[in-house]
C-alpha cells in the first residue's frame, strides 16, 4: 500500500505510473466551470449531461472527481438561486 500512497483515486489500481503521482487529479478551472454551467444554462440535468458539457468544455472526457465538483458547484448555485 505504500507504493499507492499519494495517487489520486481516479487511475485505474492496475500498474503504476510516476507521472500520475506527480500530477495529482486535475480539477475544473473557475473558468472551465463557468463554461460548463452556461452550457446546462441552468435546467435540470443528469450527470450524463453534465459529464458532456465538461467534455466539450475540456475536450476529455471527465473523471469522477470533476464531475463530483462539477456537481457540487451546480447544486451550490441553485441552492444560491
Amino acid at each position: 500500500e505504500w507504493l499507492r500512497a499519494g495517487y489520486p483515486a481516479d487511475p485505474p489500481r492496475t500498474g503504476h505510473s510516476a507521472l500520475v503521482a506527480l500530477t495529482g487529479p486535475v480539477s475544473l478551472s473557475r473558468k472551465q466551470k463557468d463554461c460548463v454551467t452556461a452550457q446546462l444554462d441552468g435546467e435540470p440535468v443528469e450527470i450524463t449531461t453534465i459529464e458532456v458539457a465538461i467534455t466539450k468544455v475540456t475536450h476529455r472526457l471527465p473523471t469522477p472527481s470533476q464531475t463530483r465538483d462539477m456537481v457540487r458547484s451546480l447544486q451550490q448555485r441553485a441552492s444560491r438561486g
